[in-house]
């Protein structure tokens, strides 16, 4: 499991979906890559159903992490982010109106959200820790997200502009890499709670907490909501 926004997984792309119950990543949290490598991190709602829909990705080609889309064919590239921050974690809102994403901007990792063409960036995030790796509610009213403010990973979450942020997970285990059911019913999350790293499931008030079996739904917090029958 990564633990801070800076390392491993900073070059991967986020394809937004057609359908949220499509698509899964084999792996959330990726080794890093060669520098100017793109590597595949596909989560929640990232297989889109047309070639021409848009990609938000994270790249080092301007010589710092900034985040930059595209379109699915690789076309009409755009950077969106022009700081010397660690830009990371990109995700699109369901509506496609707005990009969350992590950023060092401040000098430590927080969570941002921007309009989707880029431009000035709003803070949601002011906690000393690092917090990072968002993932939009299929409502777009909310965002989860990983904190390390309590000195352990922990999952919270917070309302669309930043307010109402609240602790979700309590436990000694590392808990990361939040991904909102399509209904909204439910987040799924890796927890090492019980001593290995597998996939949980709650309620976005932290509550009916339950371990998922194991098997290739288990391998992603995303990929728990890719089989029949997903909410």
């Amino acid at each position: 499991m990564r633990h801070h926004p800076a390392l491993a997984g900073l070059l991967a792309i986020v394809v937004a979906a057609g359908s949220a119950c499509t698509g899964g990543s084999p792996n959330p949290h990726p080794s890093p890559s060669p520098r100017g490598v793109t590597r595949v991190a596909m989560g929640l709602r990232d297989l889109s159903a047309s070639p021409f829909d848009s990609i938000v990705f994270v790249s080092d080609r301007a010589g710092s992490l900034q985040i930059y889309s595209m379109l699915a064919d690789g076309r009409s590239q755009v950077r969106l982010t022009d700081d010397t921050a660690i830009d990371s974690w990109p995700v699109w809102s369901l509506d496609r109106a707005n990009i969350a994403f992590a950023s060092t901007l401040d000098g430590r990792s927080d969570v941002f959200v921007m309009l989707a063409a880029g431009g000035p960036a709003v803070r949601l995030t002011t906690n000393p820790a690092d917090d990072y790796h968002p993932s939009w509610a299929p409502d777009d009213t909310r965002i989860a997200f990983e904190s390390l403010r309590d000195e352990n990973a922990e999952i919270y979450v917070m309302n669309a502009d930043g307010t109402g942020q609240t602790r979700l997970t309590r436990n000694p285990g590392l808990d990361g890499s939040p991904a909102w059911s399509p209904s909204g019913k439910l987040i799924a999350f890796e927890s090492e709670r019980g001593g290995n790293e597998d996939i949980y499931t709650m309620r976005p008030d932290g509550s009916h907490l339950r371990r998922l079996p194991t098997g290739p739904a288990s391998r992603s917090p995303a990929r728990a909501w890719a089989s029949p029958g997903c909410s």
